[in-house]
């Protein structure tokens, strides 16, 4: 079993064949801590969405006359 867990988002649980077959094993990934967060990106980059920060943009002040 899978266990992702945000803080700002609700959590994902995923089960496997093997859980439903024997035992259940939990791996727990929380996602606030950096270097959990990059080790789930790795692992599960094909089905876990990830968004990417937006730089921002120095907005150009208009003048009016």
């Amino acid at each position: 079993m899978l266990i992702i867990e945000y803080k700002g988002k609700p959590k994902i649980v995923q089960m496997q064949i093997s859980d439903y077959i024997s035992e259940v094993s939990a791996t727990y990934y929380p996602m606030w801590i950096p270097r959990v967060y990059q080790q789930a990106r790795k692992r599960f980059s094909h089905w876990l969405t990830v968004r990417p920060y937006k730089k921002k943009t120095k907005s150009s002040k208009k003048t009016q006359k």
